[in-house]
């Protein structure tokens, strides 16, 4: 199981890095079109924001695995630990519902997007849908492994 972790989060991250140099390239060639050749990109805005929706995706899911979130600590250092063991365990159910919101309304949608691409790009919508839907699980099983683990250890939220 180790070494699935490990494998899973070397493709996510790799995948971050090449989706953050595509974003940089394609914003980078439409700055020097624009300015040297006055010849503006036509699919360069649409490979930018959907390769940053991916992004974002596939970073919840590393911010997910390492429990890493930003939190106001100010409220949860003066609680009991009973308190923070409910708001850690109320916090990752209410993921687990939103994940389980999310891939419900992508699966709904996916047959209607099916055939459908981008205007200038021509990216086909069904790709990004399936990087959400792929990245949302993930998210969810993540979500579920720090829910488990934390019920395991009994410990009173993240450290």
């Amino acid at each position: 199981m180790k070494q699935l972790v490990k494998w899973l989060t070397t493709i996510v991250d790799g995948l971050e890095i090449v989706l953050n140099l595509l974003i940089l390239g394609v914003v980078g060639a439409q700055i020097v079109t624009r300015t040297f050749f006055d010849y503006p990109l036509k699919f360069a805005e649409e490979v930018a924001v959907y390769a940053l929706i991916a992004m974002i995706y596939g970073g919840v899911c590393i911010v997910e695995k390492e429990d890493t979130y930003l939190r106001i600590d100010i409220f949860l250092d003066r609680m009991p630990k009973a308190g923070k063991t409910l708001i850690y365990l109320m916090s990752r159910l209410s993921i687990l519902v939103l994940v389980g919101a999310m891939i419900l309304g992508e699966l709904e949608l996916f047959p209607r997007i099916i055939k459908l691409t981008t205007h200038a790009a021509g990216i086909p919508y069904s790709w990004l849908h399936t990087w959400i839907i792929i990245f949302t699980g993930l998210w969810g099983l993540w979500a579920l492994a720090n829910l488990l683990a934390s019920l395991k250890k009994k410990k009173g939220g993240p450290s």
